[in-house]
């Protein structure tokens, strides 16, 4: 149940990225399912908290999915590709890590020391 709830907000945020009126999913194959059954209710939510109410298309690609080494979540796409939203869970693990590297390195090893004087 909370994967579900999960699912529909990563696709909600995804076309709200992408702010595009036709957009394609894809999905690993285990999720497609699900996916599939949330596309119009996820695309109607993205429709009326960003769009105006102005309807967007999605589709889910199932040529093409996900590896099945992705945790979960989705990858969306528009303009045939170009632009891309990966939405999966693997890539939002990434993100933080990334973006909070500087914070872990600092409460694990101290301060860094200063190899320079100001002038």
């Amino acid at each position: 149940m909370q994967y579900k709830a999960l699912v529909q907000s990563l696709l909600t945020q995804a076309f709200a990225s992408l702010q595009a009126q036709d957009i394609v999913v894809r999905c690993r194959a285990a999720d497609s399912g699900l996916v599939k059954g949330m596309l119009g209710a996820a695309a109607g939510d993205a429709a009326k908290r960003y769009f105006g109410g102005k309807a967007c298309s999605a589709t889910l690609d199932v040529a093409a999915p996900l590896a099945d080494e992705e945790i979960g979540g989705v990858w969306a796409t528009a303009s045939g590709g170009k632009v891309v939203c990966m939405n999966s869970l693997e890539a939002r693990l990434a993100g933080a890590i990334d973006a909070d590297s500087p914070v872990i390195r600092q409460l694990l090893f101290g301060e860094k020391p200063r190899t320079h004087t100001p002038i």
